[in-house]
């Protein structure tokens, strides 16, 4: 039966010993029960599904420690999803690659206004990314708290996928809600390889945030000594001073950082 656990973990491992037609099948039925674990909130069966390609999968009496956080996890991703957001967010790209061959919606997003683009950046999930933008996925929409798939990229530390992005000419000074751009929250997060990318492409460095913050800022107080030395080399205004008054140099001062 297609919606039996079996079912599920079968179509997962034994794609290469079916025929291409039977493959594809598969691939819609994995969908299928994709959303009607969502619609019955079936948490056990979307683990299962999750484990599928393991080996085996174990069944302990010990509580999860991150058990609640699955939960929720789940709960996030199947509400108001696509199937086309779902199957990348397992990271099936096959069933990706044959849901978009049958033209899904690449740019349809949930009720937050995240697209799969935006989940896949924000998850780390490169080979997603790479099919999401060779299928021409709208590199610079925004979920409903102004952040773009570059935002998630940088803030995340995920180099690969800022790399392709900016190769898709994504903007760099895209602010979020909180006036936040991905060079800043870079900056912020230590991410010394990805601000470098986003410096090479032009990225303004004294865009400021709702706080007045601006990326010399951010990196001054924490002490990022690279990013510090990348920014000023931009011409980064050393006197831009948050609503708090706090300047760069007296961020870096009281933490003992010798920038």
């Amino acid at each position: 039966m297609y919606h039996s656990k079996e079912y599920i973990k079968d179509a997962l491992t034994n794609h290469t010993n079916n025929t291409l037609k039977r493959k594809k099948q598969d691939i819609f039925d994995i969908v299928n029960n994709l959303l009607s674990i969502a619609n019955g909130y079936d948490i056990e069966s979307y683990r299962v599904f999750q484990c599928g390609k393991e080996e085996s999968v174990h069944h302990d009496n010990e509580e999860s420690v991150d058990g609640e956080k699955f939960i929720d996890t789940v709960f996030d991703v199947v509400t108001s999803s696509t199937p086309l957001f779902i199957a990348c967010f397992m990271q099936e790209i096959e069933c990706v690659r044959c849901l978009l061959e049958h033209t899904a919606s690449i740019d349809m997003a949930k009720e937050n206004g995240e697209t799969s683009l935006c989940n896949a950046c924000k998850n780390g999930h490169t080979d997603i990314v790479k099919l999401l933008l060779e299928k021409n996925a709208y590199v610079n929409i925004c979920s409903n708290d102004g952040r773009s798939p570059l935002h998630n990229a940088s803030l995340l530390g995920h180099t690969d996928t800022v790399r392709m992005l900016l190769e898709k000419n994504a903007n760099v000074d895209i602010c979020d809600k909180n006036g936040v751009s991905p060079l800043t929250g870079a900056s912020h997060k230590g991410q010394t390889e990805i601000v470098r990318m986003l410096l090479e492409k032009n990225a303004n460095v004294d865009l400021c945030g709702k706080d007045g913050v601006s990326p010399l800022n951010d990196a001054s107080h924490k002490g990022q000594t690279d990013i510090v030395r990348m920014l000023l080399e931009k011409n980064a205004n050393v006197d831009l001073c948050g609503k708090d008054g706090v300047s760069p140099l007296n961020g870096a001062i009281p933490k003992g950082h010798m920038i």
